[in-house]
């Protein structure tokens, strides 16, 4: 797993926590050579929105009947002539699919937070510098099995 050239640790947060997809190719394997060692299955290769040249935002939203939340929302735009960003945010809940009737409380549910910023410097047409810092909160009470 792949997005925006940085191969993610952890596969399924990767799906998660994406707010701006531009593109998705899947490679199939194997893709040691342009990706490495652990590519040798294939490669999920996700590419965010880049930052554009005019000012655009756009704002997402949705909640479903069992209690999954979703807020999604990016700006991007030109600061100078040779500067440019993008930046972009995911907020989402989901309580769970699993009632413990004993204890009250959901189990298989997760509650994520994202910030992902793109930054790209082109101080001549044979140079570009690009900056995609990210962060993510991610807390989930994943796998739990149901008692019988």
């Amino acid at each position: 797993m792949v997005v925006d050239d940085i191969p993610q640790a952890f596969q399924a947060e990767a799906f998660t926590t994406l707010a701006d997809v531009q593109q998705i190719e899947i490679l199939r394997g194997p893709q040691s050579t342009l990706f490495g060692k652990s590519a040798s299955a294939g490669v999920i290769n996700i590419t965010t929105q880049a930052p554009s040249d005019v000012w655009t935002g756009r704002v997402g939203a949705m909640a479903t009947n069992d209690h999954e939340e979703r807020v999604q929302a990016s700006i991007s735009g030109p600061i100078s002539d040779t500067l440019k960003f993008r930046l972009s945010g995911n907020i989402s809940d989901y309580r769970g699919n699993l009632h413990n009737l004993t204890t009250g409380s959901w189990l298989d549910g997760a509650k994520d937070e994202t910030l992902r910023a793109s930054i790209v410097w082109q101080p001549s047409a044979d140079w570009t510098v690009t900056l995609l810092p990210y962060v993510i909160s991610d807390i989930a009470s994943c796998c739990a099995a149901a008692p019988i």
